[in-house]
C-alpha cells in the first residue's frame, strides 16, 4: 500500500461540450486514474458519441468563442499520449460517465500535464471543446477562538474533494467548562452590542446538509463519520467534558472544504457543560479572497457577499445573503434570484412591472442556448448545464425576512463551484435580481461591485510629548474576519508604556486635542466592568475593553521599538462598534496622555467626502460627517461626530436629532444678534436689564428658529422604510431598517452638557442621488420632545463652489434655485448644493457647491456655470445673482 498523498487535477469544460475530466495520481505511482462526465451543452441536438482528445500547450486567448480554435500546438511528452481512449459525450450529465487507469499521463515530474489544455476534436481534428488543466489546491482553514480565558484553534486540511479532511484540534484552559463542539450554518456576525453573537438567531443550528437525524446517530465517538451531521465534530470524535488543555489529530471523510457542502466561511461553536453556547468563531478562508458585494435598499433591504480565492477564478465561491423588507412585511421563502448581465439603474422604480428592467438578461458568458430542453436539463444536480447567472436552478432559492425580533433579516449561505469573481467571466459589474414569489416580477436588484478591505492607519501623533515614530495599521477584510494589527514603532522609551483607543476622535486644531475630556474614555462598546479585568497581558482579548490594546497585548516595557503583527479577535473596523476614525493615545500608565492620533481610513482607492452642520440660536456647536467613495461609486459607512451645547449652560437629556428632506427656509439670525447674548452684563447691579435682555434674546431666537425650521418637510426617508409597522426593529444593530434621517433612532438620543459623541452610520449617504447634502438637520427638545430647538443645513466641505449674492427682498427658494441651475447645466440636481450664509443687511449671500467624484469632475461644472453667469442668458432661467452690496 502506498504511503503519501495523491495529486488531483481537473479540466472543467463549458463550451459546446460541458462537464469535467478528473485526473488523480498517487505521488509514488506512475499510473493516473481518469474520470470523465461530458455532455452536449445544447441537449437534444446530437446523439451520444465518442471523440478523440489531445493535450495542448497553453493559449493566451480568453474569449470563450475563440480560445479553443487558438489551440494549435499539441503537447506530446515522449510521444506517449497519442493513443488515448476515446472520450464519450452524452446528452445529459451522468449519461456518459467513464473511468479508467492511464499509464502514459502524469501529474508529477517534468512531463506532467498541469497547466496544459485538454482539447476535444471532431473528425477533422478541429478543436470543438477545451479547458485548462489545473490541480486542486490544498486547502487549510482554521478557527481561532478565545472566551472567558479559554483559547485555542482547530485547523482543517484537505487536498481535494476526493481526500479526507485532517483536523488538528488544540484547546487550552478549558477548566472542565466545555462539552460539545460543532460547525454551524451561518458565520458569526461582528459584535455590535451586548447581544449574543452565538445565538440561534445569528448562526442557526448544526451544518447538516444531508439531513441526518441526530437522534439516530451513535453516541459520541462510537460511529463512522457518515453517521453524524457534517458539523457534529464532538459526535464524531467525542466531547470535551473533563478537559483542560487538549490536543489531538483526527481524519474525517465527511467534512468537506471543497464544493457545495464546504464548511469554509461557516461558524464553529463550543458549548458549555450545561449545553449552552459558550463561544464561537468563523472558519476562515484558506487564502486571500476577492470579495464582491451587492447592497439592496428598496423594497428589499440587505446585502449579498461573494468570496473566492484570488489565485483561482475557477475555485469555489461562497455566497452569503442577509435580507429584510423595508416595509416590515412578513417572511417570504423560495425566491428566484439570478445574476443579470448589466448594472442596476432603476432599483428604486415604484412601478414593480418596470423595476430592475435595466439589468437585462441572465448572465451567460459562454453563450449557452437557453431554449429547447434547457429548463429540463439545467438543474441543481446538473449545474454545469446552466448559464453562470442562472443561480436558482443551480443552487436553490433564497428567503427574505426571518420574523425573529433580534434578527429580522433572513440569512442564506451557499457554496458553488462555478461563479467567477475575477477574470474574463467575472460577475463584477453585473447585478443580482430577486423575483417575487407570485407573478415572478423583478422585486429588487442591486449592482455587484468590488469590496476592498478596510484599513485604518495612525500616521502621526498630535500634540506629542514623546520621541515616538512610525505607524500602526489595522486591516480587516470583512466584518466576518478578525483584524490584523501591524506595528512598526520606534522611540518606545521609559516614558511610554501603554496605548489605548478612545471613544472620540482627536480634533487637530483644538488646544485640548489629546485631553481625556476631549477623547472621553477608553473605547468599551460592550461595557466590560473595570473590576473584572485580568492583569495586563494575562487574559484573552475578549476579557478587556476593545480599546485597551495594552491590556490585550501587554505593555511596551521600554523595548525601544515594536515590530509585531497579531490578530485581534476583540477589534473591529466595521459597524457601530468600529475603532475606525477614533483616537489612539499613548501614556505610561493610562493616566497622563503623552500624545494621540486618529486611526484614519486609508483612502488610497477612494475619495473623502465631508459635510458640516453649524448650529445657531440657543444651541451652539457642530456636527461633522465624512464618508469615502470608490471609483465605481460605492461608498463606505459614514462617520459622525456631534458636539452640541446650550448657550445658557443647560444640562438636559434625551434630545432627538434628525435629518429632514428640505433645507431650512432662511437663517434669520445674523452675526450681531448672535453675539448679543455673549455680551450681556452679568453684574449684580444690572439684574433687571439683564433679565430683560435675556427675555428679548430668547423671544427673538425662538421666533427665528421656528421660522427657519418651518419648511424642513418630512423626515428624510428616501428608501421608503415603513416607520409605522414594526419600526421598533430600527436600532443601532439594524440601521438599514431606519429612515436615513432618523439619527437618534440609529444611534441614541443626545445629552446636552456632556462631551461630544462619535458614531458610525451604515445608512447615511453623502454621495449620490440620495445624499443628505443640502437637507436640514433638526435638534429637538429634551426627553424626546417634539419642539425644534434649532435647525441648520447640511453643507459640503472641500468641494468647489461659486459665491452669489441677491437682494434680500427678492423671492427665494433654495430647491427651485438648484433645479433651475441644474436644468441650465444639464446635470442632475444632486450634483449641486447651496449654503446660505448669515443674512448681511440687505443682501442674501449663497455658496453654490458642485458635487461629484473624480470622473464627474465638479471643477469642470464650476467653470461651465461661471461661463453661463458671464453670458447672462435669461432664457436659461431666473437664477442670475444681483451682486448686491452688504454695506
Amino acid at each position: 500500500m502506498f504511503k503519501g498523498r495523491h495529486v488531483t487535477a481537473y479540466a472543467r469544460l463549458q463550451n459546446s461540450i460541458g462537464g469535467r475530466v478528473i485526473f488523480r495520481q498517487h505521488e509514488q505511482s506512475n499510473y493516473t486514474t481518469i474520470y470523465s462526465d461530458l455532455f452536449y451543452m445544447a441537449p437534444g441536438s446530437q446523439q451520444r458519441a465518442s471523440y478523440k482528445w489531445y493535450f495542448f500547450h497553453p493559449t493566451s486567448r480568453t474569449e470563450s468563442a475563440t480560445m479553443c480554435r487558438s489551440l494549435k500546438t499539441r503537447y506530446q511528452p515522449r510521444n506517449r499520449v497519442e493513443n488515448l481512449p476515446m472520450l464519450p459525450v452524452g446528452n445529459l450529465p451522468y449519461d456518459a460517465r467513464e473511468a479508467w487507469v492511464e499509464p502514459n499521463i502524469w501529474l508529477t515530474g517534468t512531463n506532467n500535464i498541469i497547466g496544459k489544455w485538454i482539447g476535444i476534436v471532431d473528425e477533422n481534428d478541429e478543436v470543438i471543446a477545451c479547458s485548462f488543466i489545473q490541480t486542486y489546491t490544498h486547502k487549510t482553514a482554521q478557527v481561532n477562538f478565545d472566551g472567558d480565558g479559554a483559547y485555542g484553534y482547530v485547523r482543517f486540511e484537505q487536498d481535494s474533494p476526493y481526500d479526507p479532511t485532517i483536523l488538528q484540534v488544540n484547546f487550552n484552559d478549558l477548566n472542565d467548562r466545555a462539552s460539545a463542539y460543532h460547525i454551524h450554518v451561518y458565520p458569526v456576525p461582528q459584535r455590535i452590542s451586548l447581544n449574543d453573537q452565538c445565538s440561534n438567531d445569528e448562526i442557526s443550528g448544526h451544518w447538516n446538509p444531508f439531513q441526518v437525524k441526530k437522534s439516530e446517530s451513535p453516541p459520541p465517538g462510537n460511529g463512522t463519520n457518515d453517521q453524524y451531521e457534517v458539523g457534529d465534530l464532538s459526535g464524531k470524535f467525542g466531547k470535551l467534558n473533563g478537559r483542560d488543555s487538549f490536543s489531538e489529530v483526527y481524519w474525517d471523510w465527511n467534512l468537506p472544504l471543497f464544493e457545495e457542502y464546504s464548511i469554509i466561511g461557516r461558524s464553529f461553536v463550543v458549548h458549555r457543560t450545561d449545553g449552552s453556547r459558550w463561544f464561537c468563531a468563523n472558519v476562515n478562508y484558506p487564502e486571500d479572497t476577492v470579495i464582491l458585494m451587492a447592497k439592496f435598499w428598496y423594497p428589499v433591504l440587505g446585502y449579498m457577499m461573494l468570496r473566492q480565492s484570488k489565485s483561482d477564478a475557477m475555485s469555489d465561491t461562497s455566497i452569503y445573503f442577509e435580507l429584510d423588507y423595508s416595509d416590515g412585511s412578513g417572511p417570504t421563502t423560495d425566491h428566484v434570484w439570478k445574476i443579470a448581465e448589466r448594472r442596476s439603474t432603476d432599483w428604486n422604480d415604484k412601478d414593480s412591472a418596470r423595476r430592475c428592467s435595466s439589468t437585462g438578461n441572465v448572465f451567460n458568458p459562454f453563450n449557452l442556448r437557453l431554449d429547447g430542453q434547457y429548463n429540463e436539463t439545467c438543474t441543481r444536480e446538473r449545474g454545469f448545464h446552466c448559464a453562470v447567472g442562472d443561480t436558482t436552478k443551480r443552487l436553490g432559492g433564497i428567503q427574505i425576512r426571518s420574523g425573529a425580533k433580534r434578527q429580522p433579516a433572513k440569512k442564506t449561505f451557499m457554496t458553488t463551484t462555478f461563479l467567477p469573481l475575477h477574470g474574463p467571466y467575472s460577475v463584477e459589474g453585473t447585478s443580482v435580481v430577486i423575483f417575487d414569489t407570485n407573478r415572478q416580477n423583478r422585486l429588487a436588484c442591486a449592482t455587484i461591485y468590488r469590496h476592498w478591505p478596510y484599513q485604518a492607519t495612525m500616521p502621526h501623533l498630535i500634540d506629542s510629548k514623546t520621541q515616538l515614530q512610525g505607524k500602526i495599521t489595522f486591516t480587516q477584510e470583512t466584518e466576518f474576519d478578525a483584524p490584523m494589527v501591524s506595528m512598526n514603532m520606534d522611540g518606545l522609551n521609559n516614558g511610554i508604556n501603554s496605548w489605548a483607543i478612545y471613544s472620540n476622535p482627536a480634533v487637530e486644531d483644538s488646544h485640548q486635542s489629546c485631553s481625556k475630556t476631549a477623547l472621553s474614555s477608553i473605547w468599551n462598546p460592550f461595557s466590560i466592568p473595570p473590576e473584572s479585568l485580568p492583569s495586563v497581558g494575562q487574559g484573552s482579548p475578549s476579557q478587556y475593553p476593545m480599546g485597551d490594546m495594552s491590556g490585550k497585548f501587554g505593555y511596551f516595557e521600554d523595548r525601544g521599538k515594536d515590530r509585531r503583527k497579531m490578530r485581534d479577535y476583540n477589534l473591529c473596523l466595521y459597524g457601530p462598534a468600529s475603532v475606525m476614525e477614533r483616537a489612539m493615545a499613548v501614556s505610561y500608565d493610562y493616566k497622563n496622555l503623552k500624545g494621540c492620533g486618529n486611526f484614519s481610513f486609508d483612502y488610497s482607492k477612494a475619495e473623502r467626502w465631508e459635510a458640516r452642520i453649524d448650529l445657531w440660536g440657543s444651541i451652539y456647536g457642530y456636527v461633522q460627517m465624512w464618508q469615502y467613495v470608490y471609483g465605481d461609486g460605492h461608498t463606505t459607512e459614514t462617520w459622525v461626530y456631534i458636539d452640541v451645547h446650550s448657550k445658557e449652560g443647560h444640562m438636559t437629556n434625551n434630545h432627538e436629532w434628525k435629518i429632514f428632506s428640505n433645507p431650512i427656509w432662511e437663517q434669520q439670525f445674523n452675526d450681531n444678534d448672535t453675539k448679543a447674548y455673549n455680551t450681556m452684563d452679568s453684574g449684580e447691579g444690572h439684574n433687571n436689564r439683564q433679565n430683560q435682555m435675556e427675555d428679548e434674546w430668547r423671544a427673538n431666537t425662538e421666533e427665528a428658529v421656528q421660522r427657519a425650521c418651518s419648511r424642513v418637510g418630512k423626515l428624510y426617508n428616501p428608501f421608503d422604510v415603513n416607520t409605522n409597522n414594526g419600526y421598533g426593529e430600527c436600532d443601532v444593530s439594524n440601521q438599514e431598517r431606519c429612515a436615513v434621517g432618523d439619527l437618534s433612532a440609529k444611534h441614541e438620543t443626545y445629552n446636552l452638557g456632556e462631551n461630544g459623541f462619535f458614531y458610525v452610520d451604515k445608512n447615511l449617504p453623502l454621495f449620490g442621488e440620495w445624499s443628505v447634502y443640502g437637507r436640514s438637520f433638526v435638534f429637538f427638545s429634551e426627553n424626546q420632545g417634539e419642539k425644534m430647538m434649532t435647525c441648520a443645513d447640511i453643507n459640503p466641505l472641500k468641494q468647489p463652489y461659486v459665491e452669489m449674492s441677491y437682494w434680500r427682498t427678492k423671492p427665494f427658494d433654495k430647491v427651485d434655485l438648484i433645479n433651475d441651475i441644474a436644468k441650465a447645466l444639464k446635470t442632475e440636481a444632486w450634483h449641486l448644493s447651496i449654503e446660505h450664509l448669515p443674512i448681511q443687511h440687505k443682501c442674501r449671500v449663497l455658496k453654490l457647491y458642485f458635487l461629484g467624484d473624480t470622473e464627474y469632475n465638479p471643477l469642470r461644472w464650476k467653470v461651465k456655470f461661471q461661463k453661463i453667469l458671464s453670458q447672462r442668458d435669461k432664457s436659461l432661467g431666473d437664477f442670475y445673482p444681483d451682486y448686491c452690496s452688504s454695506s
